[in-house]
């Protein structure tokens, strides 16, 4: 389906693409930080859909065609972007919904499940954490994380980030800067795809409202820097988490960690796999979600 453009309140537009039949069960895709819906690549949302689920993907605030924010002037946290996921649902006339985060959107996702259980069904986590600041210290710092002892990102992640990008206008420097970070967080055990990841990226950087607000996303991050590991022993959400024992960005032990913190939860580790949605696992990951799913 084409984009389309919904009015959540709070001057806030959202921009919203679904695959699928409305009369199937709904599956919101919350995708990682800064980054637009269309990440989860259509072939993604379309195998989802033919599991017989009713398939959404949109764009965060500050991201691709939703509205953007001046984040000086009205402050944020992830709670928000976890109530816009909410009044998205909301306008959708969606009550109940299976839950599915990839790295800071598995991050929005423990919140939902933690705060907000009645509304899902079911909850996803793939290459995610139960603390984020271990790599956002890393990156910004260059410092370990105090009260824990989950590994760093890699060393060529940390070096990689440790050099901002400030080309965000120019076209060309941007999409080679992006397909760069992707192929760092494919990890070096799986083949790359790069043409394909480079015609996506283009698409994402020519459908962007703003190029700077995408930070945001790290302010809003850095304004919720609890640890998450105590409060992730209440949720009584039927949960899998996936994770890539090649995963530069949260080494396995992050989804271990999140495994052994969450009562009941089952845990998928994927032999080669790293932090990006790599065609190589599609086809595990989607039946693993849709069998995870069907246990309604």
């Amino acid at each position: 389906m084409s984009a389309q453009m919904i009015d959540i309140g709070n001057q806030l537009n959202i921009c919203y693409e679904t695959f699928g039949s409305y009369e199937h069960e709904p599956i919101l895709l919350l995708m990682g930080t800064g980054l637009q819906g269309i990440l989860w690549p259509d072939d993604f949302c379309n195998d989802l859909a033919q599991h017989h689920f009713y398939v959404i993907r949109y764009d965060y605030r500050d991201t691709g065609l939703s509205s953007c924010i001046d984040y000086e002037k009205k402050h944020y946290a992830d709670g928000s972007c976890v109530d816009d996921a909410f009044r998205l649902l909301d306008k959708l006339k969606i009550k109940k919904v299976h839950i599915v985060g990839l790295s800071m959107g598995g991050h929005l996702a423990q919140l939902m499940a933690i705060y907000h259980p009645k509304r899902l069904l079911t909850s996803t986590l793939i290459m995610s954490t139960p603390h984020h600041m271990v790599f956002l210290n890393a990156v910004l710092a260059g410092k370990n994380t105090p009260n824990t002892s989950l590994s760093k990102p890699y060393n060529e992640l940390i070096e990689f980030f440790s050099k901002p990008f400030h080309d965000v206008e120019d076209r060309e420097k941007s999409i080679d800067y992006s397909l760069a970070t992707w192929k760092l967080f494919n990890g070096q055990k799986a083949d790359f795809d790069e043409a394909s990841w480079r015609i996506l990226l283009t698409k994402q950087y020519e459908r962007t409202i703003n190029p700077y607000a995408r930070i945001n996303h790290r302010k809003a991050c850095l304004a919720s820097s609890e640890d998450r590991t105590p409060l992730l022993k209440k949720i009584q959400v039927s949960t899998l988490i996936i994770h890539g024992l090649d995963d530069p960005l949260f080494p396995v032990d992050h989804g271990k960690a999140l495994a052994t913190a969450i009562p009941n939860s089952k845990l998928l580790i994927i032999e080669n796999m790293g932090h990006a949605l790599n065609r190589l696992f599609q086809n595990q990951i989607v039946n693993a979600m849709a069998a995870h799913m069907k246990i309604f």
